[in-house]
């Protein structure tokens, strides 16, 4: 790693820097690495959100009044407001991961393990453009499930019990494939897939079960659909993920565009970046290229670790991973 260049341009400290923290987020995290103590001896603004409390109108307001750093402490869900908003101004976005999965910061190259180090991103820092992505106009930085996924992840109990809601449902939804309508890379219909995964940039996976995005920043979405025969057929897909051959799975099918249709003839129950959604059809995929300016404090890696996984393929072992077993929280396997 030490060979390598750093990550961005660098960039000086902000001059009117800005944090909104979801102490909630994480189950407390923010708290309990005492975020807003840190933050405010650094001379950084602070402001809490949550339930009744407008985020998107909180980081509207952090940068009409001038803030030329915006960060939030939350989850992906609650990156992606800020990211939108900053991304439409002249500023800059601070990721400081203190929700549950933080998919983005690891794919930034942060430490999802220590909040309170990404606040050196608001001192010198290293800048990097990144890509946005948006659904119906709706931006995410991660990704949108539709299908298994997204029926599942509206059910109420499903934040409590993520693997048991998952396989309670299960047969059902495979029985009943859920009405969704794509044209796929062959330039045919496809009318019959239990699973449509769209992300900011495509995921990879090698066979040691490594998942991320290596990239931010290919101007792609990656697009991953399953269609899933049966009980069988969903044992055999995970056997394969295992060993990092699910591209070779019956029924799976990815590969990259900057646009993509889903329609329905009715309302599409999806994940927003882990966040129950139901979408008017036709769901359109677009992404924005390098729009969105993240510092990364001198310190970190600025890296994703999939970015450092050998001969790694196009994949949606991850997008199985988080449909079933979304507890699992990878973390790079050690060098050899």
């Amino acid at each position: 790693l030490a060979a390598l260049p750093p990550p961005g341009v660098a960039v000086p400290a902000a001059s009117k820097p800005v944090l909104l923290i979801n102490p909630r987020s994480g189950d407390g995290k923010a708290e309990r690495v005492g975020l807003v103590e840190a933050a405010r001896s650094r001379g950084i603004e602070c402001h809490e959100f949550g339930p009744g409390i407008d985020l998107r109108q909180l980081a509207q307001d952090a940068v009409t009044a001038g803030a030329d750093v915006v960060g939030v402490a939350g989850g992906d869900g609650s990156q992606a407001i800020v990211a939108d908003v900053v991304s439409r101004a002249d500023a800059q976005m601070v990721c400081v991961p203190v929700g549950t999965r933080n998919h983005f910061a690891m794919d930034l190259g942060l430490d999802r393990a220590d909040p309170v180090a990404a606040l050196e991103a608001f001192g010198d820092a290293r800048l990097k453009t990144v890509d946005l992505a948006r659904v119906n106009g709706q931006a995410f930085l991660n990704n949108v499930s539709m299908g298994v996924y997204g029926s599942v992840v509206q059910s109420a109990s499903y934040r409590e019990r993520k693997v048991e809601t998952a396989m309670e449902k299960l047969p059902t939804l495979l029985e009943n494939p859920p009405d969704l309508r794509f044209m796929g890379p062959d330039g045919e219909p496809h009318t019959t897939v239990h699973i449509v995964h769209v992300s900011n940039n495509p995921y990879l996976l090698d066979v040691r079960g490594a998942g991320g995005r290596p990239s931010l920043r290919t101007g792609e979405l990656g697009i991953v659909t399953a269609e899933l025969g049966g009980p069988a057929a969903v044992t055999d897909m995970f056997a394969r993920a295992a060993v990092g051959l699910l591209s070779s799975a019956s029924g799976f099918n990815s590969w990259t565009a900057d646009r993509f249709e889903v329609d329905a003839d009715g309302l599409i129950e999806a994940g927003i970046d882990g966040e129950a959604i139901e979408l008017t059809p036709p769901a359109v995929f677009t992404i924005e290229p390098g729009v969105l300016q993240v510092r990364i404090p001198t310190t970190a890696i600025g890296r994703s670790p999939a970015a450092f996984v050998p001969e790694v393929r196009h994949a949606a072992a991850e997008l199985v991973r988080r449909a079933f077993l979304p507890t699992d929280h990878w973390q790079p396997l050690p060098r050899r």
